[in-house]
């Protein structure tokens, strides 16, 4: 099974206590640790609570969180964007210190990890034990072993050069009338390397010392950070013994309120008692921290119009989650019937700036430095799509053809709970994975594995967010089936796409109780891939006005006739449910990781997803499929579908029309729902979090923005 895979049966296994091993967590790709981290950090919190879970196992998990956070720009926003909302941030608590170079420490501490050699942090500074003298040292006497075997070189840095007790001496050296603490000399460093080594010369001491330069094990002070270690009296630091101090900075929290260093004491001193929190230092640099104050605030403005720029932002891409391990000339994103696809692509620069000693850009991630307002939604909340691009080298900065787009781009909204929508995506992955797992099942009677497309949601706080823009898309509402069917009706790629991701994602929305399935919120993308979007009414939220739970046009039934493959479609879509029915206990364990923080309860969660709504557990396995088959060939016929369409198609607008106008009962019914939104808010226990920017508060000044054709929802 690939490790991706494998993370995620992991952390819904029946048993994650003994299940959830820190290894898959530290070789998974970043893109699926970006994908999964809500639910990973669920999981932790989850075994935390469990006094059955060794102490052991939550430390090593949190200890290989806090390398994958430190190694990946895109994790660490996400991560921190993620902890700032109410319900994650109660059991997080996240102390940032800034450092120019946080991430070169970060990769060699995660490539020791990968690469099965000692941990960089895995000593303690306060420890008495000589592991210098072990006999798995003895033999590290040679120049070439330590500077070809990345292994060796960082294990006599960690257990032998600095060592906390018999390693090189650290202290305060004065250079240029500044004084650096806990540094060393290049001198000082020369001369423990050739007292502990067997080298021939000075020089040999120097080589060995700039190769640590070179991996992130030591650092030059000052500006010049970038200039090779030399036999002479300018100071340096540690980097591992600052990657020490950051690990020896985590603690939990007991239930009991008992703060435990668990990377410095004996995990048996709180073996019985359960977790309550966790404490973690993470190092950031400058653009670490416009990130988070850009894509947490800023881009929500209220003021932004179509066309218009934020400014030189030198920020984080949100959405582009590449490999700690490797850097790529260039990242392009797009989407696929399985989520975020990445490709390299040879018009983009590794850097947008140019190699410098203060050059941040080369730490792992995706950067830009503009970000564009490319469409500007005419509903309540102003929804816009934004892109990030990088100016080209020597490119005039008001010429908008010498930037380089790097997709995907965001579409930014507020005044909805996008934790729904992130839990909901999140979900449909699960299922994609459990589809795929059980491929005999649908291999032998369709030659097809269902799918639901999924695409990225970052919540920033309870009521905003933003979420991958997926780009080519048609709503069911005015999509063309007949002109499908007669352009590509004869492409078996088409219409098996087709097919696939219409049985998974109508599937993944039923079993999830997702209401609210006017076609406006049924996209087709690229003539090919089906997609649901809107997350806002599920696990028994009903709105005032419902169509059915599948809600199928009728000129998409007649396009599936007409071509042969209606009944294999819902023959698939059974087979889908039915797979993910048998399957139930995962899908459970899956929702309750996600789904608390969005606002429902576990009992909710519990109670909906065994009624008939949705898996019908007590119910005979024939009458549960039967009732999903009858539902999905009536749809097209449902007089709910047609009493939807004219609510979305002629009452949405006009009430809307009448809440511009400001006509009383259009301004009370909208206080009402604001009311409501409110009071779920103090649910959530993040009513304090509600003025964040881009949550609608004030109704008199949300009013005002209210066009004509602010039905379209998105």
């Amino acid at each position: 099974m690939a490790v991706e895979s494998q993370l995620l049966f992991d952390l819904i296994a029946p048993e994650m206590e003994a299940v959830v091993d820190p290894g898959t967590l530290l070789t998974a790709s970043d893109s699926t640790v970006f994908a999964l981290l809500p639910m990973i950090v669920g999981t932790l919190e989850a075994l935390g609570r469990n006094a059955t879970t060794p102490r052991a196992r939550v430390v090593a998990l949190v200890d290989a969180l806090r390398a994958r956070l430190g190694a990946s720009r895109a994790i660490k926003l996400r991560f921190l964007l993620l902890t700032r909302i109410g319900t994650y941030r109660r059991s997080w608590k996240l102390t940032l210190i800034y450092r120019t170079d946080c991430y070169k420490l970060a990769r060699s501490e995660l490539n020791a990890k990968l690469e099965g050699g000692p941990d960089l942090a895995s000593l303690s500074l306060t420890s008495s034990s000589d592991l210098s003298g072990s006999s798995s040292m003895r033999h590290l006497t040679t120049l070439d072993e330590l500077l070809t075997d990345k292994g060796k070189l960082y294990k006599f840095a960690l257990t032998k050069m600095f060592h906390p007790e018999r390693g090189l001496k650290l202290r305060d050296h004065r250079h240029r009338m500044r004084i650096f603490k806990e540094t060393f000399s290049e001198k000082e460093a020369v001369d423990f390397l050739v007292e502990h080594l067997a080298l021939s010369s000075r020089n040999e001491a120097v080589e060995i010392a700039e190769r640590m330069r070179m991996e992130g094990i030591i650092e030059r002070m000052g500006p010049r950070k970038t200039k090779a270690f030399l036999d002479g009296n300018h100071p340096y630091q540690s980097l591992v013994t600052l990657g020490i101090k950051d690990k020896e900075q985590g603690c939990v929290i007991t239930g009991s309120g008992k703060k435990v260093h668990c990377f410095k004491e004996t995990c048996a001193s709180f073996e019985a008692e359960s977790i309550s929190s966790f404490e973690l230092q993470l190092p950031v640099d400058l653009i670490d921290m416009q990130s988070i104050d850009f894509w947490s605030r800023d881009v929500f403005s209220p003021d932004k119009e179509e066309g218009g720029i934020f400014g030189a932002r030198i920020v984080t891409h949100p959405l582009s989650a590449i490999s700690p391990l490797a850097t790529p000339v260039g990242l392009r994103c797009c989407s696929s019937g399985s989520g975020m696809a990445a490709e390299r692509s040879s018009d983009c620069s590794e850097s947008i700036l140019d190699e410098g000693e203060d050059d941040q850009s080369s730490a792992e991630g995706t950067v830009v430095s503009h970000v564009h307002v490319k469409k500007v939604f005419s509903s309540i909340a102003r929804p816009m799509i934004v892109s990030m691009s990088y100016p080209e080298n020597n490119s005039f900065l008001d010429d908008v053809d010498c930037f380089t787009e790097i997709l995907p781009n965001a579409l930014i909204k507020s005044g909805d709970n996008l934790l729904q929508d992130q839990a909901a995506e999140i979900m449909f992955r699960v299922f994609n994975a459990l589809w795929a797992d059980a491929s005999a099942e649908f291999v032998k009677d369709f030659e097809a594995i269902p799918f639901a497309h999924t695409y990225e949601v970052i919540p920033t706080a309870p009521k905003a967010g933003f979420m991958e823009a997926v780009p080519g898309l048609d709503s069911l509402k005015s999509y063309n089936w007949t002109e499908w069917r007669e352009r590509f009706g004869s492409n078996p790629i088409y219409v098996e796409e087709m097919t696939r991701s219409a049985a998974g994602s109508y599937i993944a929305a039923y079993v999830l109780g997702v209401r609210d399935r006017h076609w406006d919120n049924i996209l087709i993308k690229g003539d090919a891939t089906m997609i649901h979007i809107d997350f806002g009414f599920m696990l028994g939220a009903v709105p005032p006005i419902d169509g059915p739970r599948f809600s199928i046009s009728p000129d998409m039934q007649s396009a599936f006739e007409a071509l042969g493959c209606w009944d294999r479609f819902v023959g698939l879509a059974v087979r889908a449910f039915k797979v993910l029915r048998d399957r139930f206990g995962d899908i459970l364990r899956a929702s309750l990781l996600l789904f608390p923080y969005a606002g429902f309860t576990e009992d909710d969660i519990r109670h909906f997803l065994m009624s008939k709504h949705s898996f019908a557990v007590h119910e005979p396995e024939g009458a549960a499929l039967s009732l999903v088959k009858r539902q999905i060939n009536s749809s097209a016929t449902d007089w709910k579908t047609k009493l939807k369409a004219y609510s979305h198609d002629k009452v949405d607008p006009l009430f809307y029309d009448l809440l511009e106008r400001g006509f009383p009962p259009a301004v009370l019914a909208y206080k009402i729902v604001a009311a409501k939104d409110n009071k779920h808010s103090k649910r959530l226990e993040i009513h304090a979090e509600a003025t964040s920017p881009g949550t609608v508060v004030n109704v008199d000044v949300e009013v005002e923005r209210v066009s004509r054709n602010s039905g379209l929802e998105l």
